[in-house]
């Protein structure tokens, strides 16, 4: 969210990656009832990957340490098969082929979750299996880092609003 309003606010033009409305019915849809018990084996695989931190503690921390293919793999082991298709192998595609749309016409900065980049179906190998470079980017969290977000952050935009008139009146 901070990137996408930094975005705005230094009046870069954005636009989304998938339709709103669409991820939001996906995750409405979801089916809470049919989720089957992990196997074992799953068990401890993820309390192997916990490490005596609550699930919340060790995606922080994973995120911290940009390690996506932690993120990837606690996702995995956390998430139905079915839900895992419909929240991200589907939703990547669709990014991705936005991505793509966009790149043909200049340049371009995208930004996504990062659960959604890595895996064999990520966003990062789809954009391989479609003849882009992709390379991380790893920096510090620097004292200029820190200044140049607390100015964006500062950063006041006016809304602007419009009237608009309901095409139906009937009320």
């Amino acid at each position: 969210m901070f990137i996408y309003q930094a975005g705005k606010k230094l009046s870069k033009k954005t636009v989304g990656l998938e339709q709103a409305e669409d991820a939001l019915v996906t995750i409405l849809n979801l089916d809470f009832e049919d989720i089957e018990m992990p196997s074992e084996e799953t068990m401890q695989a993820l309390f192997r990957l916990l490490r005596n931190r609550t699930p919340e503690e060790a995606l922080a921390d994973f995120y911290r340490e940009k390690d996506i293919e932690l993120i990837y793999r606690f996702m995995e082991l956390t998430m139905p098969e079915h839900w895992r298709n419909d929240l991200l192998y589907i939703r990547n595609e669709i990014m991705v082929r936005s991505i793509d749309s966009l790149a043909q016409k200049g340049s371009l900065f995208a930004s996504m979750g990062a659960g959604h980049l890595a895996g064999d179906r990520g966003a990062i190998e789809l954009l391989r299996k479609k003849g882009y470079t992709v390379t991380p980017v790893h920096s510090e969290y620097t004292e200029w880092g820190r200044e140049k977000k607390k100015k964006i952050d500062e950063l006041f935009v006016i809304p602007s609003f419009s009237l608009h008139t309901p095409l139906w009146t009937g009320w």
